[in-house]
């Protein structure tokens, strides 16, 4: 299922360090700005871990004072960063899985662009904070950063840009099995890909909506979705898409017993995963269904 990209800012993240030339800090400064980041949080999760081992507060306490002492300390050291600068920064730390302090860099970034009454850097900000609180699982706090997102998409951005943000939605409604919720959101999406002609958007919502009625036992509606995705898919080119509507429907038919079509539909989706660019997960993925069903039709 195609996921919202996580972005740095406005325009290409592979291009971003280019495009900027440099950071606003000098050599020295960036090295001791660092030193006061990881000193000041190998201090608190030290008396954090006191406080744990002596049962003075509840881990959940001492996680939200990290949490602020981070916060504060990224306000403090980005005073003189540009707003791209201080995406940068969270991006590194997002890359290299440390979310508190990508988290930290971005809310920084938020409040600057706040304060420049800046709505496509606030956007861009809130998509970035959304990403990181879908990788730590808190999705009500991604489903607020969204929805804010939402509102300014709607002012500043064009349609397809509501329609991509609905679909986040939609899918992090999924992740908490609320599927009617997901579905509003997706139904919602769909009309404004098919307004705006966006075939591309269309299947990738269609699979959306398919793994939703899936995921909530619709089979005979996951089935006819799939095949309405698979259908645009192959019509535009769009291989992914094609490969993920063909991995749905095999999960569908193997969920109704009907083994030999559900190999089958696993078996075109690998031969697909298999030539285009980041399909190694999916192959693997697929494969491994394959031989599972292997054994179901050898008994």
């Amino acid at each position: 299922m195609a996921q919202c990209q996580h972005v740095t800012s406005n325009g290409d993240r592979c291009q971003k360090r280019a495009l900027l030339g440099r950071f606003c800090w000098s050599h020295k400064s960036e090295i001791l700005k660092r030193i006061i980041i990881n000193g000041a949080i190998c201090a608190l999760m030290f008396l954090g871990l006191m406080a744990a081992d002596l049962h003075l507060h509840p881990l959940d306490w001492i996680s939200d004072r990290l949490d602020q002492l981070i916060t504060f300390t990224i306000s403090i050291t980005t005073t003189n960063d540009t707003f791209a600068d201080i995406m940068i920064q969270g991006y590194d730390a997002y890359e290299q899985e440390h979310y508190r302090l990508a988290l930290a860099y971005y809310q920084s970034a938020l409040t600057l662009a706040r304060e420049s009454e800046n709505q496509m850097d606030e956007a861009t900000a809130l998509l970035n904070t959304a990403s990181v609180y879908e990788m730590q699982d808190k999705l009500d706090e991604a489903l607020e950063s969204y929805k804010q997102i939402l509102t300014i998409v709607r002012e500043v951005y064009p349609p397809a840009t509501e329609g991509r943000i609905l679909t986040a939605i939609g899918i992090t409604y999924q992740r908490q099995s609320q599927y009617r919720r997901a579905l509003e959101a997706y139904d919602q999406a769909l009309a404004i890909a098919r307004q705006e002609d966006d075939r591309v958007g269309e299947a990738i919502i269609l699979n959306s909506t398919a793994g939703a009625f899936s995921s909530s036992s619709k089979y005979t509606d996951a089935l006819e979705t799939y095949q309405q995705a698979l259908e645009i898919a192959r019509e535009v080119g769009y291989q992914e898409g094609e490969m993920i509507a063909l991995s749905g429907m095999g999960y569908v038919y193997s969920a109704q017993y009907s083994y030999k079509q559900a190999r089958e539909a696993y078996q075109q989706a690998l031969a697909i995963a298999d030539t285009i660019e980041g399909g190694d997960w999916w192959s693997q993925e697929l494969t491994t269904s394959i031989s599972a069903l292997d054994r179901e039709l050898a008994d």
